[in-house]
Parts: C-alpha cells; structure tokens; sequence
C-alpha cells in the first residue's frame, strides 16, 4: 500500500526534477542578461568607444565600417546602440547553433556546467576590469590579480 512507483520517485511537488533545473538555470540566465543589458551600452558610451581605448579593440573597426557601410556615419551612442541592439540579434540566434552543440556533442550537464563557468568568467572579468585601468589608485590594485587579469585583456 505505501510503495511508490519510479515515476513518483523521481518528482518533486509533481514535477519532473529536470524541469526544477531548467528553471533554474531560465532565471540565472535571465538575471543575468537583464542585468548586463542595462550597463552594456553605458559602458560602450562611457568607456568602450571613446578615442584612445576603442583602438585597442580587437576587430572593432571592422564591425564600425561595416554598420556605418549600411547605416551612415554613426556617433558613439548610436554606434554604441547598433552594436548593442547586433549583441541582442545574436544572443537569440545563437542558442540554435548552442543547442545542436550540446544535443549532439556536448550533452545536457557537460553544457549547462560549460555555459555557467563561460557567464561566471565573463562576469568575473567584467566585475574586476577597473582593476585594469591605469587612472585608477595604486592601492586599488593587488599586483597578483592586476597582472593576472590585465594579461587576459588585448592591448
């Protein structure tokens, strides 16, 4: 009388386990996007772009004669929402080729756990970028994550 199948075993309040990991996996990708979608082009505008740091961008002047060749001269915040609005494109079109990848090569945790050290990464390198400029204080940088960190970025 108190047995429970395989099927009931493996649900939490009636639902799939995996849809639980989905979801969790929905939000964190969510939070994280919304929250970069709103400092993305600030940065562009604020930073990125400006004389003396775009040039350092690795296939930067490329993508500007490229949006410029089908939109016209641009300034930096038009040229900062075009590339943004490019970077919000090919956040939906790309899970399409991610999803073949993972389905075919990768599979479904050695996807979900790459994905996460690539947002986590990228989040890390983001967060300490200040550590990298050289306006800033002396004191505000420790010289073994300075070196570590600025060495990744291109000059």
């Amino acid at each position: 009388m108190g047995s429970k199948t395989v099927d009931e075993e493996r649900t939490l309040f009636g639902h799939p386990r995996g849809v639980f990991v989905l979801a969790g996996t929905e939000v964190w990708d969510r939070v994280s996007f919304q929250g970069m979608q709103a400092l993305l082009v600030l940065y562009m505008v604020n930073a990125l772009l400006l004389p003396g740091h775009i040039e350092h961008v690795l296939g930067f002047a490329s993508l500007r004669a490229y949006v410029e060749s089908v939109t016209g001269p641009l300034s930096i915040k038009a040229l900062a929402t075009q590339t943004f609005g490019i970077y919000v494109s090919l956040v939906y079109l790309t899970p399409i080729l991610g999803g073949v990848i993972g389905d075919r090569v990768l599979g479904r945790r050695n996807t979900i756990v790459l994905g996460g050290l690539m947002m986590t990464v990228g989040h890390f390198l983001l967060a300490f970028q200040i550590l990298c400029r050289g306006d800033k204080p002396a004191a505000w940088r420790n010289p073994a994550i300075h070196d570590s960190l600025c060495s990744l970025r291109l000059r």
